[in-house]
Parts: structure tokens; sequence; C-alpha cells
């Protein structure tokens, strides 16, 4: 006699959340029965034969996580010399543009900048410069 357990209860006994058990018997590794109303439709049997998969999986990847070698931080304020160093929000609220923009535009080598980490960071006094170049061409523009 099979014994039937509801996906709460696999989730349980397993020790994952109930997506985990969805997907499990999706793809066949926890036997079912088509569900009627409220009834519980897993089989007791292959869920506890997942539960010991599961959790020697869940080993494998713990050993394989702390076996990597350490990462050093990333790095999250401007680079270390004496210049002073604004991020990508601060220079575009300087010229008027959006941080992506700002971003782009040093990404694309027309704004003198580099990356530190995962940040843009520009010399204030690069940003003075564009910002006076970009006046004085749209000065001469209009005129």
């Amino acid at each position: 006699m099979t014994t039937w357990i509801s996906q709460a209860a696999a989730a349980e006994i397993v020790g994952c959340n109930a997506t985990t058990i969805e997907h499990a018997v999706a793809v066949g590794r926890i036997a079912h029965r088509p569900r009627r109303g409220p009834r519980p439709s897993l089989d007791r049997a292959s869920v506890e034969a997942f539960a010991k998969t599961w959790q020697a999986e869940q080993a494998r990847r713990a050993e394989r996580r702390a076996a990597r070698p350490a990462r050093d931080p990333e790095p999250t304020g401007p680079p270390p010399t004496d210049d002073v160093w604004l991020d990508s929000p601060t220079t575009a609220a300087l010229l008027g543009w959006t941080p992506t923009y700002v971003a782009r535009l040093a990404d694309h080598d027309r704004l003198p900048g580099i990356r530190h980490g995962r940040r843009w960071w520009f010399r204030r006094a690069d940003v003075e410069r564009y910002a006076a170049a970009r006046a004085f061409a749209l000065r001469f523009k209009t005129a």
C-alpha cells in the first residue's frame, strides 16, 4: 500500500522549498498521481528517495563552494590616487545627463574615466574640462 503526501509535507521531508518539489515531480524524480481536489498526490517512498539524493547533492555543492578560492572583495571607493574622483551619478548630475549615459560615454572613450570595481569613476578636472568644451561647442553652434 502506497502512502500519499502533499507537496508541503514533501518539502518538509526533503528540506527544500515547494518549487523544488514541483520541479522534481515535473522531471520524474518523484512519483505522483493525478490531482483530484485537495487530496495528497506524491508517493512517500519516492519523496524519501529524492530526499537522500537531494541532501547528497547539497553536500557536494557545499564542498565545491568551500573548495573555491576566496575572491577579493569588490572595491567600492574611488581609485587610490591623490586626484578628486566623481562617480557616475555625481558626474551625471554635473553634466545634466543620466548615470547610464555617462557610463556609456566612458565605455566608448568619449568621456575619460576608469572602472574601479563595478563603478565608473571620473577625475573632477576631466569632467569640468568636458563640461566647458560642451558649453563652448553649444555656444558657437547656436550663434
